[in-house]
């Protein structure tokens, strides 16, 4: 692992609703109180966050009308590393990876009755990005991205399986 963390070691907070069944592992934790991880950084709850554009900056439970204020970096939350930009370009470059946000996951028996399921899952999914682009050329996810996605090239957020 980067910088030599033992993810193992880590007590993942989540603060956003089950998207999937199942039973997380026991070094994950729900926010039962409906803070967002931005109230529980500046109340010195939790250490750090992973999260989006609209993740460390909303406020409110999931699902109950989250608002996403202005971020400002006097007070936090701010980025862990000040050149992140730069850190997740080189690890793009270096890997070939591209960090992801999301994963579809598809289970084992509904491939093993369908196995061209992946496959027409990947193109639905292609399929909607390219809708996208041609409905909006500038993508509302490309100014957050910044000098990234110019730099990533024609498709700043590729798909993969």
């Amino acid at each position: 692992h980067e910088y030599g963390l033992d993810l193992g070691s880590v007590t993942w907070v989540v603060d956003d609703e089950d998207h999937i069944e199942g039973r997380a592992q026991a070094n994950v934790e729900h926010v039962t109180d409906g803070r967002s991880l931005s109230e529980l950084l500046r109340a010195g709850d939790i250490d750090a966050a992973l999260s989006g554009n609209a993740g460390t900056g909303r406020a409110g439970a999931p699902r109950a009308g989250w608002s996403a204020p202005s971020q400002s970096t006097e007070d936090g939350p701010y980025p862990l590393f000040p050149d992140h930009e730069v850190l997740a370009l080189d690890w793009h470059l270096r890997t070939g990876i591209y960090p992801l946000h999301s994963v579809i996951a598809v289970r084992s028996e509904l491939v093993e009755r369908d196995p061209g399921l992946p496959t027409a899952l990947y193109a639905a999914f292609a399929e909607s990005k390219r809708r996208q682009v041609a409905a909006d050329p500038e993508w509302s996810a490309l100014p957050r991205l910044g000098k990234q996605a110019r730099q990533l090239g024609a498709d700043p957020i590729p798909y993969g399986l």
